[in-house]
């Protein structure tokens, strides 16, 4: 696909390509090779030095192969192999009995029968299965090359399957359609120019122009702050671009990049692991490209390294992966119609038994392949390889590759592009948060609604994300306000409320707990304590207190409701007031206006709940409770009256180990107590 001084000419991959020198060859991609015919020009002065055997033809790869030689006589050669066994067949008669004119005219058929080789249509040579080195036939043929000869310059086109096919890739060629005389316009001086075969240079350039090209091309070594290249340009790292790479290239994650020439320009990228470890022995690579407007041939992308790789290579209009495991396990897949001129993406996957490509709106696959135990190197490089012919292309956002990289790792002759994110399909900002997408020199910023923030606006705005809360105070999301942090509490300002023996959650979303002495508690859990129940109460289930031990927690709530009951007069409605224990299904009616008393015992043997004097059990229990919890807890709201006297295994709490929003109460509890229902468990504990 390239020619010229450098090799920095191209020319159109049609069905017919120029072979010229024993130096050059063309390679087919093709998988699964049942038939080939080869028609190549100029055979007829084919002249093989003395005791060469020249090698013509090969199909397949190492482990399955035909291969067609040529002796110093013009006698023809096959060598048949399929792993480990060859055969080798001297009855093809001569080169000239397979030409037309000076045209060769060579096919080969492999089929049931054995391998027939013929000239054009005619009956020919058959090989047949018995012949071969492996009774059960030759396996798959995937590949062909046709070699050039010395002094002869040959168009070849080459019918594979039935179907015309052209070159995907080769060494020293050129268009069919190209002159002979390459000369012709390079080194600005045709008299400069000396040309063998396919390959010309240049001799005897003016003083003052480029030493290599004669042009006027010429690389300041002084000012280039890169590598001045043959070509006379220079070339920048990954970290530089410009004129002379005097300026910095920022790269960020939604960056778009420009490889700025076929010859020198690449990007590398560091990924975490190419084989994705969450499905198994697969390798996946995808992004997004633009190639521009005029069809272009190189590598696309490498996945890897040397020993095992993914490589995507354009021909113009097609596309050609090349998935290579080790010698024996390789395969080629391509597609035609590969867009150009917007922003497409590329998917290559070689999982299990599946070897898939998918450039834009085309896809091709073969579910057939032999798995590849995969240990590739972790890099990515898009637009070419380190000594690679490459094209020159516009690469999407290194956030839309997969596998997910983690920056550049190299790379050569780039640039930002100068179309924006914003205007592509990939605009970042296309999501419920955001109102545009708007370009900000190679950046972009996302207008968010107002109700959402962040580079994206991807991120909804809580209740606390404008809210300044003063000293000793915290927001709270569930409805933005500024409550007090324990040990201050709200008396118009946030104040040390000291020792207390009794607490009040004011606030619906507050909390306080209290971590017992592990030692004290440990297998022998004895708390008491009082709650006033009032009549102000709205309906709804709150939050009193629970245990929480791990994972597991016994919750007690209050519950209120209205139900309607008959009475003298008549139906009236009457608000209930129930205690419920949900670890012991348990549930006591509770009286308005009124101090409860309250007493649990929890070990590893059971739990023992007193309410007001009354006892219930149950066979679960917490062997270590690793603290107890007031206010909101759950989906339950903090229940908002005086909760006093707690007592663990007999001593009186003064004091929380956190909370927000508490208060004391102290100053409501009775001296005495008012329901005598409790009364002799305060006796009990010491609390009368």
């Amino acid at each position: 696909m390239y020619w010229g001084v450098l090799c920095e000419q191209t020319y159109a991959v049609t069905d017919a390509v120029r072979l010229a020198g024993a130096a050059s060859h063309v390679t087919y991609g093709v998988s699964d090779i049942s038939s080939i015919l080869v028609s190549a020009t100029n055979f007829g002065s084919v002249s093989i030095p003395s005791g060469v055997n020249f090698l013509l033809l090969a199909l397949g790869d190492a482990e399955n192969s035909i291969k067609l030689l040529v002796d110093d006589e013009g006698k023809l050669y096959l060598i048949v192999t399929r792993g480990r066994e060859k055969g080798a067949y001297d009855n093809l008669d001569t080169l000239a009995d397979y030409l037309d004119d000076s045209t060769l005219n060579l096919s080969i058929t492999i089929a049931e029968d054995g391998i027939q080789i013929r000239k054009g249509e005619e009956i020919g040579t058959t090989i047949t299965t018995d012949e071969l080195p492996c009774a059960d036939g030759l396996g798959t043929l995937d590949g062909a090359t046709m070699y050039g000869l010395d002094g002869v310059s040959s168009d070849v086109t080459v019918t594979i399957n039935g179907a015309v096919t052209k070159a995907t890739a080769g060494f020293g060629l050129i268009g069919s359609t190209d002159p002979a005389d390459l000369c012709t316009g390079a080194c600005g001086d045709p008299a400069k120019c000396s040309q063998q075969d396919n390959m010309i240079k240049c001799d005897g350039c003016d003083a003052g122009t480029n030493p290599v090209t004669c042009s006027d091309v010429v690389c300041d070594t002084a000012a280039c702050q890169g590598t001045c290249t043959d070509l006379g340009v220079c070339v920048c790292d990954a970290t530089k671009t410009g004129d002379n790479c005097v300026s910095d290239l920022v790269v960020s994650a939604d960056s778009l990049v420009v490889t700025k020439t076929a010859y020198f320009s690449y990007i590398s990228y560091n990924v975490e692991d190419i084989n994705d470890p969450f499905k198994g022995n697969t390798v996946e690579v995808s992004f997004f490209v633009n190639l521009g407007s005029d069809p272009q041939s190189g590598m696309l992308a490498h996945a890897g390294d040397d020993r095992q790789y993914l490589a995507l290579y354009l021909s113009e209009n097609s596309a050609m992966m090349r998935a290579y495991c080790s010698e024996i396990v390789q395969y080629e897949i391509a597609v035609d119609s590969v867009t150009y001129g917007d922003l497409v993406e590329v998917e290559m996957e070689w999982r299990e038994k599946l070897l898939r490509l998918k450039v834009g709106s085309q896809e091709n696959q073969n579910d057939d392949v032999a798995e590849c135990t995969f240990d590739m190197d972790r890099s990515i490089t898009l637009g070419g390889k380190s000594g690679a012919v490459g094209v020159i292309a516009t690469f999407g956002p290194m956030n839309r590759i997969t596998p997910m990289v983690s920056g550049i790792s190299g790379g050569a002759g780039l640039e930002l592009s100068a179309t924006n994110i914003c205007d592509t399909f990939l605009d970042p900002c296309d999501v419920e948060g955001s109102t545009a997408c708007v370009a900000d020199g190679a950046g972009f910023t996302c207008t968010c609604k107002d109700d959402f923030y962040g580079t994206l606006c991807d991120t909804a705005k809580l209740p606390c994300h404008d809210v300044t809360c003063s000293e000793n105070s915290k927001c709270i999301e569930d409805d933005g306000s500024c409550l007090c942090v324990y040990p201050y509490a709200n008396t118009g300002v946030c104040e040390d409320m000291g020792k207390a023996t009794g607490f009040l959650v004011e606030s619906p979303f507050g909390t306080a707990s209290i971590v017992p002495d592990a030692a004290v508690v440990a297998n022998n859990l004895d708390l008491t304590f009082r709650f006033y129940v009032s009549d102000a109460i709205e309906n709804g289930s709150y939050h009193l207190l629970s245990l929480l031990s791990g994972e597991t927690a016994a919750t007690l709530t209050v519950d209120v409701a209205e139900e309607e009951q008959t009475q003298d007069d008549g139906v009236v409605t009457v608000k209930t007031y129930q205690l419920g224990a949900a670890m012991i299904s348990y549930q006591t009616p509770l009286s308005a206006e009124e101090w409860h008393i309250v007493r649990i015992q929890t070990s590893g043997a059971g739990t023992t709940l007193e309410v007001d004097g009354e006892s219930f059990s149950a066979e679960a229990g917490l062997q270590l409770v690793d603290s107890i919890l007031l206010g909101k807890y759950g989906d339950k709201n903090a229940y908002q009256y005086c909760i006093g006297n707690i007592m663990i295994n007999g001593a009186l709490i003064e004091e929380l180990t956190e909370g927000i929003a508490v208060k004391s109460c102290s100053e409501k509890i009775p001296n005495e107590y008012e329901n005598t229902k409790g009364a002799s468990i305060l006796v009990e504990l010491g609390m009368l």
